[in-house]
C-alpha cells in the first residue's frame, strides 16, 4: 500500500488534508521523510506527530442511512463516513441514494467488500406509493420481466397496505425498485431497505451502526 493510502484509511483523512501532513511535514517512516508515494514495507513504523500510526484492522458494520446521507465515497458534510464519525474510512457494499434510507453493510475489508457487490445476495425494500396500489398495478408488476431493454432477473413482491408493497431483489441497478414501479405505472415516494442476505435491520434506528462478526 502507498503512504498516502495508508495515511487516509487510517486516520479516514480526504487526499487533500493527507497531502496537507506531508506539506508540514509531518509524517515521518522509521524517522525519514518519504513522498507520499513511497510504498509501505511490513516492518515500516509510520508516525504522525510523533504518534505511531496504526494499521486498522478489518471491520464490518450495519448502518441504518437515513434521508439526506450520501452514501458514497466523497468530501460532503453529508457523507456516511461524516455521519458516522469513526477515525477510519469504511467503504459501502452498494449504494442507497440520498432520498432513500435503510440497511447498508460497510467495510474497510476490500475482499469482503467485492465478495458482497459480486454475489446475486436478495436485497429486501419497502416502498411506499403515490398512488393507491391497484389490480393493474399488481398485474403489470407480476408481468414485468425487462427494464432499460434488459431482462430483470427474478424479483419478489408483497403488498402490504393500499399504498405499501416490498420488493426483494437479485440485482443492483441503478434506481431499480424506483423504475420498476413507474413501468407499472405509480411512483415511489420513500424507499426503505430492511434486508440484504441475512443482514436486516431488526430494531435498529435511523443514524445507528452496529458491529458485526464476519461469517
Amino acid at each position: 500500500m502507498r503512504l498516502l493510502k495508508y495515511i487516509m484509511t487510517s486516520k479516514n483523512l480526504t487526499k487533500a488534508d493527507a497531502i496537507g501532513l506531508f506539506e508540514d511535514k509531518r509524517v515521518l517512516v522509521n524517522n525519514k521523510y518519504e513522498d507520499p508515494s513511497y510504498p509501505l514495507l511490513d516492518n515500516d513504523m509510520v508516525y504522525i506527530d510523533n504518534i505511531l500510526v496504526l494499521p486498522v484492522k478489518n471491520k464490518y458494520y450495519l448502518y441504518y442511512k437515513p434521508r439526506g446521507i450520501l452514501s458514497m465515497i466523497g468530501e460532503s458534510p453529508i457523507n456516511f463516513n461524516k455521519a458516522i464519525g469513526l477515525d477510519f474510512k469504511l467503504m459501502p457494499c452498494g449504494r442507497l441514494d440520498k432520498d432513500s434510507s435503510g440497511l447498508m453493510i460497510l467495510s474497510n475489508d476490500n475482499n469482503f467488500i467485492n465478495s458482497i457487490m459480486n454475489s446475486n445476495l436478495e436485497k429486501t425494500y419497502i416502498l411506499k406509493l403515490k398512488d393507491v396500489i391497484t389490480s393493474d398495478f399488481i398485474n403489470k408488476l407480476s408481468s414485468l420481466t425487462e427494464m432499460d431493454g434488459k431482462a430483470l432477473k427474478p424479483f419478489k413482491y408483497h403488498k402490504i397496505d393500499s399504498l405499501t408493497i416490498s420488493l426483494t431483489i437479485c440485482e443492483g441497478r441503478y434506481h431499480q425498485c424506483r423504475k420498476m414501479v413507474l413501468l407499472c405505472g405509480n411512483k415511489v415516494m420513500d424507499l426503505l431497505r430492511i434486508k440484504i442476505g441475512d443482514y436486516s435491520l431488526g430494531d435498529m434506528k435511523p443514524g445507528e451502526i452496529k458491529e458485526i462478526k464476519r461469517g
